[in-house]
């Protein structure tokens, strides 16, 4: 008898940088959100995109389970093991601090509106949570033609506004663009998904 194959494959290993982008359109059942050749949404599918820009030190990607177990009296273990509540979002910091517009998506309450002179994002009042969906892309480290892509069709900055201002450092805005279910779509398929792009 033989042994089994053992599997190191740096074609399989990923390193940055990605890009996170917002705001990007929610595919429908089974697709995926249109992307150009270069890795960045496609103009005329996503019209609305808006990229994050720089970060400190990228992005993490995190799908998080939370699993309910069941026993029994006569088992020691449990016996029924199901997905009681998941989590899909996309974690880091944002530089880029004085884009207003890009603040709107970054302080969850937030309006924004400009002037002669002037922009500004006012907060206090609202009731509503704006939502959007999130993309990150980045080029697969072995072939930098191909994409590693995370996708939240529905979501919003859960991490606040927390802004350090400082001489001795860059200030910073944190994201945790934290995924809601959308009922109406396939159960499998209400949160976002994860692919990348591999040789036609």
């Amino acid at each position: 008898m033989a042994g089994t194959a053992k599997s190191y494959n740096t074609s399989m290993v990923e390193l940055g940088p990605g890009d996170v982008w917002l705001n990007v359109a929610t595919p429908g059942a089974g697709a995926r959100v249109t992307i150009h050749t270069d890795g960045t949404p496609e103009s005329v599918a996503n019209p609305s995109a808006k990229h994050l820009g720089m970060t400190t030190e990228g992005a993490r990607l995190i799908y998080s389970p939370q699993v309910q177990n069941f026993t029994s009296d006569e088992q020691t273990a449990p016996i029924i093991s199901q997905i009681g509540d998941e989590e899909l979002r996309i974690e880091g910091t944002s530089l880029q601090i004085l884009d207003t517009a890009l603040m709107t998506y970054l302080i969850a309450g937030s309006t924004f509106g400009s002037g002669s002179g002037y922009e500004q994002n006012t907060v206090g009042g609202k009731q509503t949570l704006a939502t959007f969906s999130v993309l990150y892309v980045a080029p697969i480290f072995a072939d930098t033609t191909k994409f590693l892509v995370v996708s939240i069709y529905k979501a919003y900055n859960a991490a606040g506004w927390n802004t350090p201002v400082s001489r001795k450092a860059m200030s910073g805005v944190p994201f945790n663009f934290f995924g809601l279910s959308i009922s109406s779509r396939a159960a499998g398929d209400q949160l976002g998904n994860v692919w990348k792009t591999v040789a036609a």
